[in-house]
């Protein structure tokens, strides 16, 4: 069982500890929502709109590359281009997700979001493989969030006062704290989802394991350095 509180408190250690490096990396993933918003013209945001589709994804996979190792303390810049070391894939996955979750918001609002948090993790995923295959990629993500998805709304819920905080301030509060703030929380939510799925895989194969460690003591052991 998973509290809001300790993943978000996770979160915010972890930003603190690398915090200009996180900021930088979480802003290229505004990068293109600004521009459509700010381009002048029709064909400007057509061709902003195309970049955005076919590098996007890439560009986001490797942003919570970067956050991923975050959290275990070996964050690198070179992090951001791992989404390219298997273009085609990250760009096909992501695109399919994207129009997968719009098809069912078409259809109502509710199955679109709903849809959208069985898809959740899938980003995360190619973060931590890019080769992962795209069926794969979905089935996983839909098991990591079976049962999650209401805790997970609330969680995003929690965040709305830091986007109207975003909105008072022009987007400053975003770049500097809010957007990155965000996304290491939905990659420690990963984490926690991660490790009770392993556990619950490890247990069914031996009962006698040991208790499931509280995501406090995770968190607290991997900020360790003295510890393996």
């Amino acid at each position: 069982m998973w509290k809001r509180e300790e993943i978000k408190h996770g979160a915010r250690e972890i930003i603190r500890a690398n915090y200009w490096p996180t900021v930088m990396v979480c802003l290229l993933g505004m990068i293109f929502p600004v521009a459509l918003i700010l381009a002048d013209g029709l064909v400007s945001r057509i061709v902003i709109l195309i970049l955005w589709i076919v590098i996007g994804g890439p560009i986001l996979v490797g942003i919570n590359r970067f956050l991923m190792d975050n959290g275990e303390g070996r964050a690198d810049g070179a992090d951001v281009m791992v989404g390219f070391g298997n273009f085609s894939n990250c760009i096909v996955t992501m695109l399919l997700t994207t129009l997968i979750i719009l098809a069912y918001g078409l259809l109502l609002v509710v199955p679109g979001v709903m849809k959208a948090y069985e898809l959740r993790m899938v980003p995360v995923l190619l973060a931590e493989d890019p080769g992962m295959s795209r069926k794969e990629c979905w089935e996983t993500s839909k098991r990591l969030m079976e049962n999650e998805r209401y805790k997970a709304f609330v969680l995003d819920v929690t965040f709305l006062g830091w986007l109207a905080l975003d909105v008072c301030t022009l987007g400053l509060a975003g770049i500097f704290w809010c957007h990155p703030y965000y996304m290491q929380t939905c990659c420690e939510l990963y984490y926690v989802l991660h490790e009770r799925e392993n556990n619950r895989i490890r247990f069914s194969e031996d009962p006698d394991d040991e208790e499931e460690e509280s995501y406090t003591d995770a968190f607290e052991r991997l900020s360790d350095p003295g510890e393996d």
